[in-house]
């Protein structure tokens, strides 16, 4: 007497791919029992609590939408860049990998992580990892040039600050210190440095 087996009349393929969702989800509810262990375990909910009716409705609000507007515009400057090396991914697929990967940045101390996931969700979307990363790698760089600009700004207006007030040694000492910063830097990137 043999043992009688259900007769499965799936294609192969169907079944892979009901398994891959299967796994899908399990990996979804794995991650959220994760966070939510860790948020009981690691964060006072009462003193959030506290903090968040104590917060004017005004604010809360403003917050969110400055956050918004934040994302949506890094998600728009993205899909510039992606749209450049020749990849056409909807607004929403862009607007949502930042969101996804935002989230991601709160919970794993480190910040590739979540460039990572970004990267992943759109390579997934259009088999070319090439270009995805290199997008990403002109937008890291498109935010330093930013951050430069801002910060020369900034030191022009402090410059001047501190020399109204006649602290006109730091105008002369912080780009000194700067340049013992990048001195050293280079000096400790340099191929000899570990051999003296």
């Amino acid at each position: 007497m043999t043992d009688h087996q259900p007769f499965d009349d799936r294609e192969p393929a169907a079944r892979g791919k009901h398994r891959g969702r299967l796994l899908a989800w399990a990996w979804h509810g794995a991650v959220l029992l994760l966070v939510a262990w860790l948020v009981w375990r690691y964060i006072d909910i009462p003193l959030i609590g506290r903090v968040l009716l104590a917060t004017p409705v005004n604010l809360a609000l403003l917050a969110v939408a400055i956050l918004l507007v934040d994302r949506t515009l890094m998600a728009w400057k993205w899909r510039q860049l992606l749209t450049a090396v020749g990849l056409t991914v909807p607004f929403r697929a862009v607007w949502l990998a930042y969101y996804q990967a935002s989230f991601l940045s709160r919970i794993v101390p480190v910040a590739l992580g979540a460039d990572v996931l970004r990267g992943h969700l759109i390579a997934q979307r259009t088999g070319r990892w090439d270009r995805v990363v290199g997008s990403m790698l002109v937008e890291k760089i498109l935010g330093v040039l930013g951050a430069v600009t801002f910060a020369s700004a900034g030191a022009i207006f402090l410059a001047g600050t501190l020399a109204e007030q006649n602290f006109f040694y730091f105008v002369w000492a912080i780009p000194a210190i700067g340049a013992v910063v990048v001195v050293a830097l280079l000096a400790t990137l340099s191929g000899n440095f570990g051999d003296r």
